[in-house]
């Protein structure tokens, strides 16, 4: 969901992605919601680090960071040791680059390309 500015999340909960015009070119990148708290961040810290990761090397201004348009997202994070993923992967019927297809009515997985019907 859209942010109301650059510090509209909360850490250890939302990942974010950001957005903003640096030179002539849109600028992205991302930080997954442990990120942030794993590396003891504040939000500001955060967003520093994210443009960094974006290419800025330039001086972070106040400006630069209010044209940020900002999204935050929740996520889960599963874990599962080695034994219990090879167990659950032999009970997915289809795999393709890393897309679960479900087959129904008989057809093959020759119908199939990248998860997208052909």
């Amino acid at each position: 969901e859209d942010g109301t500015d650059y510090l509209d999340w909360t850490v250890g909960v939302h990942g974010i992605k950001i957005e903003f015009l640096y030179g002539r070119s849109t600028k992205t990148a991302t930080f997954l919601p442990d990120v942030a708290k794993e590396q003891g961040w504040t939000k500001e810290e955060t967003v520093e680090s994210l443009l960094k990761k974006a290419g800025v090397r330039s001086q972070m201004t106040q400006a630069l960071k209010d044209s940020i348009k900002l999204i935050r997202y929740r996520s889960e994070k599963v874990e599962m040791d080695f034994e219990e993923y090879l167990t659950r992967r032999q009970n997915v019927p289809e795999l393709l680059n890393g897309c679960y297809v479900p087959l129904t009515n008989g057809q093959s997985s020759s119908k199939y390309s990248n998860g997208y019907r052909q």
